[in-house]
């Protein structure tokens, strides 16, 4: 197969950053040219067909390291990699994204399941209180190509991204794929600095919003209920949290530094007492506690 020409080549805006994203659409009608896997023979489709979570809503970004390819001249890991998945050389995987530097190739819609979690249709806790998710179901799949700096660097833009065109939140609905099968380590490059990249991740979510002050967060409700548990607790452990409305969620949140270091102090604190916590300069909507 010559090298592939996208039907579609869209952009988002990350901040005052655009990333430049080619569409390759699997289609539904496309059938394996030979057997690929197990559970795609010849001429079944390459895909599951299906909707993410049965309604297309994404319940998470899922991250994966896929290792370095030497890419033939005038193309790029990227597109070889998406090449590879229409020839049927990808042993059945098959996901949203692959990223090579600032090149992203894109295989599936946002809405639709891949194969790519090895964990089948199972569903396990999710980082979400009283939630379950699945890799497989439920996430849109992000594959960064080597162990590359600049790449890693696109794939927490890319991730920031879907967070906010899906309604998602960094602290809670962003996935490595050893969450789903722990005896995989993957991402492999990432996951030795996996607090860095999610430093990157929420830089992006985060880029051109907020007031300059860092904020330290503990978890994000839909239900009242639960975020009025968190507040009392922080209360009753002797901290003044605020909350906030924010992305449609109640989020709980305890002082706000003009220095990070003042925020990372906080945080370290909260976290070896087992709260959940990241940090944030997004404020929200104050609500009233009277």
């Amino acid at each position: 197969m010559a090298f592939l020409t996208p039907d579609k080549t869209r952009t988002v805006q990350i901040g005052s950053e655009t990333l430049t994203i080619n569409q390759k659409i699997v289609p539904d009608s496309y059938r394996a040219p030979k057997d690929v896997a197990s559970y795609v023979k010849k001429g079944q489709p390459m895909k599951p067909c299906a909707l993410l979570a049965s309604t297309g809503k994404a319940k998470g970004i899922i991250v994966h390291n896929t290792p370095m390819i030497t890419a033939a001249s005038g193309t790029n890991a990227s597109e070889q990699y998406t090449r590879s998945t229409y020839n049927g050389n990808m042993g059945g995987v098959i996901v949203h994204f692959y990223v090579w530097h600032n090149a992203i190739w894109q295989l599936l819609e946002e809405t639709e399941q891949g194969w790519h979690a090895t964990d089948g249709s199972t569903r396990r806790t999710s980082q979400r209180s009283g939630e379950t998710i699945s890799g497989n179901l439920d996430t849109i799949a992000i594959e960064c190509i080597g162990e590359d700096a600049e790449s890693e660097a696109v794939t927490a833009k890319l991730a920031s991204y879907l967070l906010k065109a899906h309604d998602l939140l960094p602290d809670t609905d962003v996935y490595t794929h050893k969450y789903f099968y722990p005896v995989k380590y993957c991402p492999a490059y990432i996951l030795p600095h996996w607090e860095d990249f999610m430093e990157k991740v929420v830089a992006a979510y985060n880029a051109g919003e907020g007031d300059g002050f860092h904020r330290v967060q503990c978890d994000a409700f839909k239900v009242w209920e639960l975020a009025l548990a968190q507040y009392n607790k922080l209360k009753a452990d002797g901290y003044k949290p605020m909350m906030v409305m924010a992305d449609g969620y109640f989020k709980v949140q305890v002082d706000a530094f003009r220095n990070r270091s003042g925020a990372e102090t906080r945080e370290a604190e909260l976290k070896a007492k087992g709260y959940n916590t990241f940090i944030t300069t997004k404020a929200g909507v104050p609500v009233s506690m009277v």
